[in-house]
């Protein structure tokens, strides 16, 4: 971690997905339905990436849900600044950015360090019902991904990512318990989950000193998208 201690540090976010609604069609009905093979097929066809997005962000907009990355910024830089000699990180001016390219941040930033956070994912994942009358189920899912980023080559020092449901995976809500009472379970839920990948995060982050990559070595071994504006 010596490298934030001797540099600038500055903070960086994106753009937040769409929030998604992904339901599943139950396995356990078909056998009990005639021609259920195609009908397995037309609604797993109906629940398409377009409909899960436009379904899950009628749940956002109605309900005002609202992105959790700030939880996770707050935390893993107070954890971060608690060590020796990076206590300026309390201070680390933060700016909102719509591309996460390496070349763009040097082009911004010029030199020194940046920290940057991206919620990669967010909604509601359906759990297969075991029996034809069980109601569906949900788990809020919360993804982010964080990096130390040195901008002199620029090269990725450090790069973290989760994927949370909570503290307690084996919990599951129905739909109307999740948006009862404006929602108050699944905002609660996602906070829970933005809390715990970022307590995970902080704990990894202890070395940053190992191997890191340059911006065409990240080119090559890419394999998450981009952040993007909502569309």
């Amino acid at each position: 971690m010596r490298v934030l201690e001797a540099s600038e540090v500055n903070v960086v976010y994106y753009p937040t997905p769409p929030f998604r609604d992904v339901r599943q069609p139950s396995r356990a009905q078909w056998p009990l339905l005639p021609f259920g093979s195609v009908l397995s097929a037309l609604l797993a066809s109906a629940r398409s990436p377009e409909l899960s997005i436009q379904s899950g962000e009628r749940i956002r907009v109605q309900y005002r849900l609202e992105d959790p990355l700030r939880r996770v910024r707050v935390t893993f830089l107070e954890r971060l600044s608690r060590r020796p000699g990076v206590g300026h990180l309390r201070q680390a001016p933060e700016r909102f950015l719509s591309t996460d390219d390496l070349i763009d941040l040097q082009g911004t930033f010029g030199s020194g360090v940046v920290i940057d956070f991206w919620t990669s994912g967010w909604g509601v994942v359906g759990v297969p019902r075991t029996t034809p009358v069980a109601a569906e189920r949900y788990q809020p899912n919360y993804l982010v991904r964080v990096r130390v980023v040195q901008l002199s080559q620029p090269r990725v020092l450090w790069q973290g990512a989760c994927r949370s449901v909570g503290r307690d995976k084996g919990a599951m809500w129905t739909m109307e318990e999740l948006l009862g009472n404006s929602a108050e379970i699944l905002k609660a839920m996602l906070a829970e989950a933005a809390d715990t990948c970022a307590d995970e995060l902080g704990r990894t982050v202890d070395d940053v000193s190992g191997p890191s990559r340059t911006y065409r070595e990240m080119a090559l071994a890419r394999r998450t998208r981009r952040p993007s504006a909502r569309p």
